[in-house]
């Protein structure tokens, strides 16, 4: 049987560990009629030539089309388990070979095992639109696929024929662009990887044996790269998920310039992270109004009894209101992410042609010195004076150690890997109580919303206990990580350093 083949397939993929246990469970749901898809196709073999398309032919929404989605089980070489969801039918395909012709057998599968299936095609899919359109040759047709997501402006035009002589003499028209056929790029489990792959090289780590200076501009552009994608809608993710994800790529870009400031120069540093505060505030409206409401949710489950007795109706009414009102400007003429472009992109042009004056190390040490020194300055005057400014300053600061740290994993990653988790969670407790400050700033602003006039001063109350209680959490990580002069935080990481990863 076909699902037996398949689960063969997915045994010998060594990336699919556990994954042939589970396909076989599903198979026992799989409806096993072929299906003949193509009355071109003959005994499970498929023949087609394929062509890039750079300008759609006219009245191309004239022609019948649908939405297609498909996620690849196991990319074996040649040899593919793929789902898809066309229409009201999914399948489970197995295709195998290269260029015109290729053997491919396809189940009706039922959508329950699609939808247990589909999990584990993460990182590799694509989302189209296909139309088909009639060819000048009787019995042919055209499937124009319009590639969204991630693979946005890819078009690519197939025809399937009955025989190999009839592909052989085929005239493509004159619309069509390069012939792709056998072109591995542009078979489509490639197409699903690339996202994948282009993410891999985006990794927000240097890497052993790559210059500084290389890694440095790698992980730079590929987290404006990350923003772009975004402001194009080449990811599928919700407006206002893409918006907060492009705040944090600013925050990390801003983060390596500070890193290298000293072998990039005051200059060149000062330019860029103004360039990318700049962009990151033209952001800040769509996270800031969802916030709230998160904090307000949180409050709610420390203290479940005293939230329920003081009555947030309205209130929480009041903040779904504006976030939603600010989620719906996002797509609007002046959305954030598309206003940020032009500026990112003359911003990658600068970020590319970064030099740094010294090499390995030596032009990380300095940067990190000054980081963890500010973050370490900013922790006494915390502990001084627990002021909500000097709490939101050393969270700035510590993220940009934790940040930091991650770039610098590959000196010791037994060691840097815990230290930048628990950067990570004091930058996340400041976080929290920064967000109750903002809290508290709007219910005084919005005592309206209250039915009785003593619940703002009741849900102040309860931010500010909330607030002592990550106060006291966050003091507690921070004696920790900021226990060391500056100097010697940098040296236990240099040692490592010059010993493992200026030597590879």
């Amino acid at each position: 049987m076909l699902s037996q083949y398949a689960v063969r397939v997915l045994r010998r993929h060594r990336r699919t560990t556990g994954l042939a246990l589970m396909l076989a469970g599903a198979a026992v749901a799989l409806d096993a009629r072929r299906t003949k898809t193509s009355p071109a196709r003959s005994n499970g073999l498929e023949i087609e030539r394929k062509y890039l398309v750079e300008a759609l032919p006219a009245n191309l929404e004239s022609h019948p089309s649908e939405e297609i989605e498909q996620g690849y089980l196991a990319i074996d070489g040649p040899v593919e388990v793929r789902l898809r969801r066309r229409g009201e039918r999914p399948t489970l395909t197995v295709k195998a070979g290269d260029g015109r012709a290729r053997i491919e057998q396809e189940l009706v599968i039922a959508e329950a095992s699609l939808e247990a299936l589909w999990p584990l095609t993460s990182g590799r899919r694509v989302r189209k639109r296909r139309y088909t359109i009639p060819a000048d040759i009787a019995g042919l047709s055209i499937e124009l696929d319009v590639y969204g997501g991630w693979l946005g402006g890819l078009m690519v035009a197939e025809v399937e024929f009955p025989t190999l002589e009839a592909s052989g003499a085929f005239d493509a028209p004159g619309w069509f662009g390069r012939e792709v056929t056998g072109d591995p790029e542009y078979r489509n489990q490639s197409l699903a990887t690339r996202e994948s792959r282009a993410r891999a090289e985006r990794v927000f780590r240097l890497r052993a044996g790559e210059p500084v200076a290389d890694g440095i501009r790698r992980v730079a552009l590929g987290q404006i790269d990350e923003v772009l994608d975004r402001a194009e809608g080449r990811t599928d993710e919700e407006l206002g998920t893409a918006v907060h994800e492009s705040r944090k790529s600013l925050k990390r870009v801003r983060a390596v310039g500070r890193l290298v400031r000293g072998s990039l120069g005051d200059e060149a540093s000062k330019r860029e992270n103004e360039a990318f505060r700049d962009a990151g505030r033209l952001l800040s409206g769509p996270r800031d109004s969802q916030v709230l409401i998160e904090s307000l949710d949180g409050l709610t489950r420390h203290y479940p009894l005293e939230v329920q007795a003081i009555g947030l109706g309205a209130f929480r009414a009041g903040l779904t209101s504006a976030r939603d009102a600010v989620r719906a400007d996002l797509n609007g003429d002046d959305a954030p992410l598309g206003g940020v472009e032009p500026a990112l992109r003359a911003a990658r042009a600068r970020v590319e042609a970064w030099q740094l004056s010294k090499r390995g190390f030596d032009a990380l040490g300095p940067g990190l010195e000054r980081i963890y020194r500010r973050g370490r300055r900013a922790y006494g005057a915390a502990i001084e004076e627990p002021t909500p400014e000097n709490l939101h300053e050393w969270r700035k600061r510590t993220k940009d150690l934790w940040y930091a740290l991650q770039l610098l994993e590959i000196a010791d990653a037994e060691r840097l890997k815990p230290l930048a988790r628990t950067a990570h969670k004091l930058s996340d407790l400041l976080g929290d109580d920064h967000d109750l400050v903002v809290l508290e700033q709007r219910v005084n602003a919005r005592r309206q919303d209250f039915h009785d006039a003593d619940a703002p001063v009741l849900l102040c109350g309860l931010c500010e206990r909330r607030r002592g209680e990550l106060q006291v959490a966050a003091f507690g990580v921070g004696s920790g990580l900021y226990r060391d002069p500056a100097a010697s935080f940098v040296d236990r990481i240099e040692r490592p350093w010059r010993k493992e990863v200026d030597r590879s």
